[in-house]
């Protein structure tokens, strides 16, 4: 077998495995959207997002707001002719968090921590305006599953930023569709700490541009 394999592989397999649990649930709630529409519309979307997080471990202080951006796919699922849809969607988000947190002797570390995860959201919405015309305002809530696929570097001492691999929010927003283009605007509260050493939950705002494919004109 080849050396440089065998090195990968153990390295490789807890992604691979998240991956695999990740791919099913998304086409599964595909599937499950798609017995039940008759449309369905695909929407591609990049955005940006400000996160904070709210701690009660030990030593470990929020530092102000961290900035990241986010990109990925959702699936508007319903029947046009009513108000409601069904939107899942897989979502990359690399995020910021802002910790400070104890040095060495009595000084303290601020530093800024990226955390990329794989998000999938499972929102309901309904449209306030109909689905007729050009201009559509809607909302939209559910629930995020997250999973941490990687952190970055930092000056932080890494027992103080041991994250979880899983969480779960809650998501709320507010969008508006102009022909092909759509835009959302957004607030996920964490229902599940970050941290494995204590009770920290991230929350943040996001604003994300996307199209409607097909367009309801």
């Amino acid at each position: 077998m080849n050396p440089l394999f065998t090195v990968l592989v153990p390295f490789l397999k807890p992604y691979i495995i998240r991956m695999k649990y990740i791919s099913t649930l998304f086409f599964a709630l595909l599937l499950a959207g798609s017995l039940q529409a008759q449309q369905i519309k695909v929407i591609p979307r990049v955005g940006l997002n400000l996160s904070t997080v709210t701690s009660d471990v030990p030593d470990i202080d929020p530092d102000g707001v961290g900035t990241g951006f986010q990109l990925g796919l959702d699936l508007r699922v319903g029947d046009y002719k009513n108000w409601f849809f069904f939107q899942p969607g897989l979502h990359y988000f690399n995020t910021q968090v802002n910790l400070n947190t104890p040095g060495t002797g009595s000084t303290r570390i601020s530093d800024g921590i990226k955390v990329n995860s794989l998000k999938i959201p499972i929102n309901g919405g309904l449209y306030l305006t109909g689905t007729d015309g050009l201009l559509r305002f809607s909302i939209n809530a559910g629930f995020v599953p997250t999973v941490v696929v990687g952190v970055g570097d930092s000056n932080i001492n890494p027992d103080y930023t041991n994250f979880r691999t899983f969480s779960l929010g809650a998501n709320a927003g507010v969008g508006i569709d102009i022909a092909i283009v759509t835009l959302n605007v957004g607030y996920e509260y964490g229902l599940s700490r970050v941290f494995k050493s204590g009770d920290g939950r991230l929350n943040m705002i996001t604003v994300s541009l996307g199209l409607v494919i097909p367009p309801t004109l």
